[in-house]
């Protein structure tokens, strides 16, 4: 599945338009995505290495695990931001990361990210690591 980019969040729109004036739509090609490519891509422009590494990182979880562009957001901020980041968690550890963030943006929401959604989500990453 070749989830399209969607709309990338306002600290991000320096990136998302550089991607898209490159003809970058997917987010299987944002992970596969290069070093040598993010540099070209960052030079002489307001777009940022870290920024592009972020997308990469992103891009990776929503292409192995295939989890939604919102849900990968959500994991990035709150610190999971590669697959072997998220396999090395517990499924409390995860509800609480995802949680804190949670709560820090929209307080008294219920958590999107329910307990057996986390288990879920660990066990794809621990699966995706055994195969590459």
């Amino acid at each position: 599945m070749n989830q399209p980019l969607n709309k990338l969040p306002k600290n991000l729109r320096d990136e998302e338009k550089k991607l898209r004036q490159k003809g970058i739509s997917t987010w299987e090609e944002i992970k596969n995505l290069d070093d040598e490519e993010i540099n070209v891509l960052a030079e002489n422009s307001l777009c940022t290495v870290q920024n592009f590494n972020r997308l990469r990182g992103m891009a990776s979880i929503i292409c192995e695990i295939q989890i939604s562009q919102k849900d990968a957001a959500l994991l990035m901020h709150s610190g999971v931001a590669s697959l072997k980041a998220l396999a090395g968690l517990t499924p409390e550890q995860l509800v609480r990361q995802t949680g804190r963030l949670e709560r820090q943006l929209i307080s008294g929401n219920k958590p999107s990210l329910e307990l057996a959604e986390a288990h879920y989500l660990i066990q794809q990453a621990k699966k995706r690591q055994i195969l590459n």
